[in-house]
């Protein structure tokens, strides 16, 4: 079934203002169908375990199909002029975006008679050019509501991150209020708890959903068998194990790569970020760059809260201005590809002291080691190719020089 742009234009100018959406007959009809046509969708249901409460089942379908939505990258950050090929795309191959995750897992969950009740809810937050606002879903199970955002955590599922969006209440004030005036008082259920409260981590442990890592060798030489969560072994181990300048892990590193230790803040920053990254990515190779980008800033900042030397210069608003994520594509494959832009993530140190090179570059890819690129073969390829910086969900494109080199 092909969605065609002036359908979306319609569909999401008469929803414009709601809170809660619509999931028709014919829609569920329509994921039904995707399900029963789907093995590995079938084998979640069939494969639910009989000894689980229905909070627990539920769960266990939440993890089991976000895996397999895990987000492609090169559709989240697509066009208002391919928006067809983006919402047609889950009946193609399994990926999608927030609405169509949310109404599959909520299918799911109804044809597995796990839950009384369900709505859509739409986040009162647009983006450019057309109503796209994030939905979530909200679900009533054993007489209590919890709300879900699958979309956000498939990437936390696939690095090993504790699920943040399963049960969990809008920072939002305002639209956590409309919430409770329009639906009623939400479940939250805390990342941690102690043992047997339910928590995400008792969840995890009840579905087994807890992952096993292994010894990580020359720097870092850390042991991580007692560990199941990504972020716990960057707060218990890579932070603890960089926080002086002069660290076992630092030192190897420097020697390993011929490099001489210096005070600049520029080569510190650098050192580090080479090290982090190559750290993130031999713990967790299927790291979300925009997952990555968070984690990297936290780390920085923790580590240099704690170095004498830089202490005070290294805050969450200096690394916001200096390291940033792009998504960039060439003028050639703008006008080649028509059904998937091939993007290149970006993640761009910009120097505090710069004298010749502006800035730092690492390209990011999913699965594989980030690859440091030369400043001057970077600035070259982005002449040569004349590559745009892409925004999301937006026509938007900006020239990469001319953003860069300012």
């Amino acid at each position: 079934m092909k969605i065609e742009d002036n359908s979306l234009m319609e569909l999401y100018t008469n929803e414009e203002g709601r809170l809660l959406l619509d999931f028709s007959d014919k829609r569920y009809r329509i994921y039904t169908n995707i399900i029963m046509n789907t093995k590995s969708y079938r084998d979640i249901i069939t494969g639910i375990p009989t000894d689980l409460t229905n909070l627990e089942k539920v769960y266990y379908v939440y993890n089991k199909l976000g895996i397999q939505l895990y987000e492609n990258n090169s559709l989240v950050y697509n066009h208002i002029n391919n928006l067809s090929m983006y919402y047609g795309t889950i009946r193609k191959n399994g990926y999608g975006n927030c609405r169509q995750m949310s109404e599959l897992f909520v299918t799911m969950l109804k044809q597995a008679h796990l839950i009384e009740f369900s709505y859509l809810t739409r986040k009162q937050v647009g983006v450019e050019q057309i109503d796209l606002r994030h939905i979530d879903a909200i679900i009533q199970v054993d007489g209590k509501l919890y709300m879900t955002n699958i979309i956000r955590d498939t990437v936390n599922m696939r690095t090993g991150i504790r699920n943040m969006k399963f049960g969990y209440v809008d920072t939002n004030e305002e639209f956590a209020s409309q919430i409770q005036r329009e639906v009623g008082d939400l479940t939250t259920i805390p990342r941690q708890a102690s043992d047997g409260e339910l928590s995400i981590e008792y969840l995890d442990k009840k579905i087994k959903n807890v992952n096993q890592y292994d010894e990580i060798g020359f720097p870092f030489n850390i042991s991580l068998q007692k560990y199941h969560y990504f972020e716990d072994i960057v707060e218990k181990e890579l932070i603890p194990g960089m926080s002086s300048g002069d660290s076992y892990i630092r030192r190897g590193w420097s020697i390993s790569k011929n490099k001489l230790f210096s005070d600049s803040l520029d080569e510190s920053i650098e050192l580090d970020v080479d090290i982090i990254l190559n750290f993130f990515y031999r713990i967790a190779p299927h790291i979300d760059p925009e997952i990555c980008l968070k984690y990297l800033k936290t780390t920085l900042e923790k580590i240099y809260s704690l170095r004498e030397h830089h202490k005070n210069i290294v805050s969450r608003e200096w690394l916001n201005n200096h390291i940033r994520l792009y998504q960039t594509i060439g003028e050639y494959d703008i006008r080649v590809h028509n059904k998937e832009f091939p993007l290149q993530t970006l993640l761009v140190i910009r120097k505090n002291n710069p004298i010749k090179e502006k800035y730092v570059f690492y390209k990011l890819q999913n699965g594989w080691n980030p690859r440091k690129v030369s400043y001057n073969e970077m600035i070259e390829n982005m002449r040569l190719n004349k590559t745009q910086i892409c925004s999301k969900f937006s026509l938007k494109r900006t020239n990469a020089i001319e953003e860069l080199e300012l």
